[in-house]
């Protein structure tokens, strides 16, 4: 049964995984643990996540508050954090407004001040080696159609 909604805003996605964290933290410390659809939302906001949920609400508050943009493209623009002025304008395009470059570099300048997460943490390494790992395959088992590929 679905729970009732009594307020909602939207968020970024590392506000989501610092909200899912507490929630873990909190579950363990129960001895509980999170739903599986809660840990698989954490485990993607872990992955796309490139800025902690305070720096993507800042910037999310500054483009909503100060440049007047959409919530949508403000949410767009805090997740993503493009390096182009290209890249903007395309985010902000789908939603058929038009912005003055200048406008649009101030966005690059507030976007270069965030520290970015470039590092994978490190719980979850050993799956990206899980699947480069290389493996041996016997000639012989290759099918006809596909060995000259």
């Amino acid at each position: 049964m679905p729970k009732e909604i009594h307020s909602s805003k939207p968020i970024t996605i590392a506000e989501a995984y610092e909200l899912l964290w507490d929630r873990e933290k909190d579950a363990v410390a129960l001895g509980k643990e999170l739903s599986y659809m809660q840990k698989e939302a954490m485990d993607h906001a872990r992955f796309t996540t490139r800025s902690s949920g305070k720096d993507a609400r800042n910037f999310f508050e500054f483009l909503a508050d100060t440049l007047k943009i959409s919530q949508l493209g403000a949410i767009s623009l805090a997740n993503t954090l493009p390096n182009t002025i290209d890249e903007i304008r395309q985010i902000l395009d789908v939603e058929g407004r038009k912005m003055d470059t200048e406008i649009i570099e101030k966005i690059l300048s507030e976007i270069e001040k965030i520290d970015r997460l470039e590092n994978i943490p490190e719980e979850t390494k050993y799956i990206e080696e899980e699947y480069i790992e290389e493996k041996e395959v016997n000639p012989a088992k290759i099918p006809d159609d596909i060995k000259g590929l």
